[in-house]
C-alpha cells in the first residue's frame, strides 16, 4: 500500500506499474485524476499570458530584444546585456 504522502507523480507511477486498486476505477481514470492533480501543482506555461507571475518581460512579448533593452534602460535605467568587453574577454579567455 502507498504512503498517504505520495506525490501525484509517484500515485500515477504506482498506479501504472501495479493497477489501481478494485475500488478505485479503471485504471485509465485514476491515472487521469492522478494527471490532472499533478498537472493542478504546476505553474501553468502557456498560454504565455498565463506566465507573467514569473516572466517579468511579458509586456515586451510584441517587442524586439532590442527594443526591450532600450525601454529598460530608459523606464529603469538598468541594462540587459553585459558591455561589450565583457563577451570580447570572455571570448579571448576562452569563456564563450
Amino acid at each position: 500500500m502507498a504512503a498517504l504522502t505520495a506525490s501525484p507523480i509517484e500515485s500515477a507511477t504506482r498506479i501504472v506499474s501495479e493497477g489501481a486498486p478494485a475500488h478505485a476505477g479503471t485504471s485509465a481514470q485514476v491515472l487521469g485524476k492522478a494527471i490532472a492533480n499533478a498537472c493542478d501543482q504546476i505553474a501553468p506555461l502557456w498560454p504565455l499570458k498565463n506566465f507573467v507571475a514569473v516572466n517579468p518581460f511579458l509586456g515586451f512579448s510584441d517587442q524586439t530584444f532590442e527594443s526591450t533593452c532600450a525601454t529598460m534602460r530608459r523606464v529603469a535605467g538598468v541594462d540587459m546585456l553585459m558591455p561589450r568587453s565583457f563577451y570580447r574577454d570572455a571570448l579571448a579567455c576562452g569563456v564563450m
